[in-house]
C-alpha cells in the first residue's frame, strides 16, 4: 500500500478538529490536537480517538484514568496549531481553561467539551485506540465547528454565510445542499437521538406551530431554525450539525417574510418528529420530502 496515496485518499474525508486534554501523574495539564475523534455508542455513551504509538504523549494518556475531548470552534485555528506543534510543556501557555468534573482541562471557547473516563484501549497498527465513557458535557449550540479537509482548515459555516451575504451562491444549489445535509442529519437523528433530544425536537416543533400568523414571520423563522438545529444536535455529528445550522440560517434569511405557510407544512414537521421518536429513518425521509413539497406549494401560491 502506497502510504502517500492512502493519506491523500483519507484527506478527502472532512473531519472536525479537537484537542484531547488530561493531566499527568504530577497533576500538570497535557494535551494534543486530534482529528481522529469519533462517536461510538449512545448506550453506554462511548467515544473514541487514536494516538500514534511513537507519540511522546502516549505514556501520559496510557497512564491517565480520564481525558477531555475539546471540539474546536471556527476561529480557533491558532489554538489547534499550538497544541499540534508546540513542545508538550508549552501547549497551555496563554490558554484559558478550567478543571472539569474528573480533573481534566476543559478549554474555553470550544463548541463542546466531553469529559470521559477511560473505558478501554487497544493496539491498532501503528496507533493506540482510546475509548472513553462520557460522564460530563458542555455544549455551545450557536457556535460553528472548525473543520479539516485535504490538509487544511475549513471554516465551513462562516464561509458559507459570507458567500451568501455577497450573493455568491446559487439559490438552487443552496436548496439542494440543504436538502442533502438535512436528510443525512435526519437519518443520524433517527439512529442516535436520546429521549431528551427527542423531547427537545418535539418542543421546538410545538414552538413553530404556535406561531402560524404571517405577522410573526420573524419569530416563526427563528423557531424553524431552532427545530432543525435540535435535529442536527441529535445527529451526534458535530461537523454535519454545524454545516446544517449554517445552511438553515442562509435559507431562512432568503425567505420572503410575507409568505403564508399552511397547515400541511406544520403537519409535515409533526410527522418528522413522530418518525424520529420511532427511530424510523424511512418515515422521516418521507415526512421531510412532504415538508419540502408543502413549502414549494406555498411559494407557488404566493407568487
Amino acid at each position: 500500500m502506497d502510504g502517500r496515496r492512502l493519506r491523500d485518499a483519507l484527506g478527502t474525508f472532512p473531519t472536525g478538529v479537537s484537542i484531547i486534554t488530561t493531566v499527568n501523574k504530577d497533576g500538570e495539564p497535557q494535551g494534543l490536537t486530534c482529528n481522529s475523534f469519533a462517536s461510538l455508542s449512545l448506550d453506554p455513551p462511548l467515544i473514541l480517538w487514536s494516538l500514534r504509538s511513537s507519540s511522546g504523549s502516549l505514556d501520559t494518556f496510557r497512564q491517565a484514568a480520564h481525558f477531555v475531548v475539546n471540539i474546536l470552534a471556527e476561529g480557533q485555528q491558532a489554538l489547534s496549531n499550538q497544541f499540534a506543534t508546540a513542545a508538550a510543556g508549552d501547549r497551555f501557555v496563554g490558554v484559558p481553561y478550567e478543571s472539569g468534573t474528573l480533573g481534566g482541562p476543559v478549554l474555553e471557547g470550544c463548541v463542546a467539551s466531553l469529559e470521559c473516563k477511560v473505558h478501554a484501549e487497544h493496539e491498532a497498527g501503528d496507533h493506540i485506540l482510546f475509548i472513553g465513557e462520557v460522564v460530563q458535557i458542555s455544549h455551545e449550540h450557536q457556535k460553528p465547528s472548525l473543520a479539516f479537509y485535504r490538509g487544511r482548515y475549513m471554516a465551513v459555516a462562516q464561509s458559507l454565510l459570507e458567500l451568501a451575504a455577497r450573493e455568491q451562491h446559487s439559490p438552487a444549489g443552496l436548496a439542494e445542499a440543504r436538502t442533502f445535509v438535512t436528510g443525512a442529519l435526519l437519518q443520524l437523528a433517527c439512529e442516535r437521538a436520546s429521549e431528551d433530544q427527542i423531547a427537545e425536537i418535539e418542543k421546538a416543533c410545538s414552538a413553530v406551530s404556535a406561531l402560524p400568523d404571517p405577522a410573526d414571520a420573524e419569530a416563526r423563522h427563528a423557531a424553524g431554525v431552532t427545530f432543525f438545529s435540535a435535529i442536527a444536535a441529535a445527529s451526534g455529528n458535530a461537523f454535519l450539525s454545524a454545516l446544517g445550522d449554517a445552511l438553515n440560517e442562509v435559507v431562512v434569511a432568503s425567505i420572503d417574510p410575507n409568505r403564508v405557510v399552511r397547515e400541511n407544512v406544520y403537519q409535515a414537521r409533526r410527522d418528522i418528529c413522530a418518525s424520529i421518536a420511532r427511530h424510523d429513518s424511512a418515515g422521516a425521509a418521507a415526512a421531510f420530502a412532504a415538508y419540502l413539497s408543502a413549502l414549494a406549494d406555498a411559494d407557488g401560491q404566493q407568487q
